[in-house]
């Protein structure tokens, strides 16, 4: 089937084949057809990663089975269109926990292996990468690789956070952790801007009081002393009375409406009127332990705000020596501009870089704003701001940053591209992403 495949962000598109096999003999053929191929999850990368003229898209979603599972040493093994949030109703109700959790419940396991991604307290339990045991790896020229840190370490590393270049991952053996309880309760506490924010994320991370997970909202639009005023989220585990089960409401991919209010001052303000007025209560809130790993959820109106034209995500990971400095450039750099920001919010990151991992010893700040000439102005801007202080531009947020700005802010792309030619030299998997970086 040829279809248009479109980004989650609604910016980069193209027309290529979209197959979706039910059986391994399907799957094999495919991958056996001499053609590129592009994998694909539940399409909700803001980047076009999994797909690219020429090539053959190959979803996931009918390998979604739960192979295994180690109840004494906690190991879950699946397949890649398992969704997260699958993954965490399984683990919840045998009493575990899965550390890394990406935004929304639809996400496939499959993709947060491709980017390696984080959840809300990277600094504490680290990336996705680091609770993935053992991983099955299919590759045309290949065949069936069985991969772990002990064994095919190099392509294991390579793999997770590869973007889906190696190959399909066929399956990946999860290591959960105990469940410290079955309820979340979210302590708010008010900042009156972005320094202030990370200040109090860091104090909060040195005392030991950062919880089960920590992150902020915060207003960019504000100017002066007050710009990023917001609020600092500590959610921590808890017993006590089980909340009802929340809905899981199913994320698109694909064009939007035609309505485009998301770039308009007053839309913007009511977005984030919305953020400073739903946690009004004293005393934090107690929710279910898969309503508070989810924030999205429930929230996807926020998505058709921005219309067929999309909207675009800028994150950012500074280190701690230069976020000081970085704090006053982005808020000139905003300033100027004049762009409406729908979304700020910051978290605390740990760790080196590695390859094409976006992770550091810093602070990570997000940015959302809608699709336009002023909005790819402002985040050229902050690419040259990243290269200034050493912070890393997350590929998987950003559907425009080019092949010069990543080997420029990434100390591991040469490394990353090498070895995925030496592995792949004939380029069987490809995507508009990979084209762009240059790898």
């Amino acid at each position: 089937m040829t279809i248009d495949l479109v980004s989650f962000d609604g910016t980069e598109r193209c027309r290529g084949a979209l197959a979706a096999p039910d059986r391994y003999r399907a799957l094999r053929a495919l991958l056996d057809g001499g053609e590129p191929c592009a994998v694909r999850g539940a399409g909700l990368s803001y980047c076009q990663a999994s797909a690219a003229g020429g090539a053959t898209t190959l979803s996931s979603r009918h390998f979604d089975r739960l192979l295994a599972f180690d109840p004494e040493r906690l190991r879950l093994t699946v397949e890649p269109g398992v969704t997260v949030g699958d993954l965490l109703r399984f683990a919840v109700a045998h009493d575990a926990v899965f550390p890394v959790l990406p935004g929304h419940p639809s996400i496939t396991v499959g993709g947060c292996a491709g980017f390696n991604v984080h959840g809300k307290t990277q600094h504490d339990v680290g990336h996705f990468s680091d609770h993935v045991v053992e991983l099955t790896l299919l590759h045309p020229g290949h065949g069936e690789l069985v991969c772990s840190r002990d064994r095919h370490g190099d392509l294991f590393e390579l793999t997770l956070g590869g973007m889906g270049l190696t190959g399909w991952i066929a399956s990946l053996t999860l290591q959960l952790a105990p469940l410290p309880g079955h309820s979340v309760r979210r302590t708010v506490h008010r900042v009156g801007n972005l320094a202030e924010a990370a200040d109090l994320m860091a104090s909060l991370r040195d005392a030991g009081e950062d919880g089960d997970a920590l992150y902020a909202w915060n207003d960019l639009n504000r100017r002066g002393a007050r710009f990023g005023r917001g609020m600092v989220y500590v959610e921590t585990y808890e017993e006590g009375r089980r909340p009802d089960r929340v809905r899981y409401r199913r994320l698109k991919p694909g064009p939007r409406g035609r309505l485009r209010v998301g770039g308009s001052r007053l839309a913007t303000e009511a977005v984030n009127l919305g953020y400073r007025a739903r946690d009004r209560w004293p005393g934090g809130a107690v929710r279910s332990v898969e309503d508070a790993a989810f924030p999205i959820n429930g929230h996807e109106v926020y998505y058709r705000l921005f219309g067929r034209r999309g909207f675009r995500e800028y994150q950012m990971a500074v280190p701690t020596s230069a976020w000081p400095a970085a704090v006053g450039e982005v808020e000139r750099a905003l300033r100027e501009s004049g762009v409406p920001v729908t979304l700020g919010s910051l978290k605390l990151f740990a760790r080196q870089p590695r390859l094409l991992w976006f992770r550091t010893d810093g602070v990570c700040l997000t940015v959302d704003a809608a699709e336009g000439e002023r909005t790819r102005r402002l985040f050229a801007r902050l690419d040259a701001l990243a290269r200034e202080h050493g912070a890393l531009v997350n590929l998987s947020k950003d559907s425009r940053v080019d092949a010069e700005t990543v080997r420029a802010v990434y100390p591991g792309y040469d490394e990353f591209r090498r070895r995925l030619h030496d592995f792949d030299p004939g380029r069987r998997f490809d995507s508009m992403l990979r084209r762009r970086i240059g790898v």
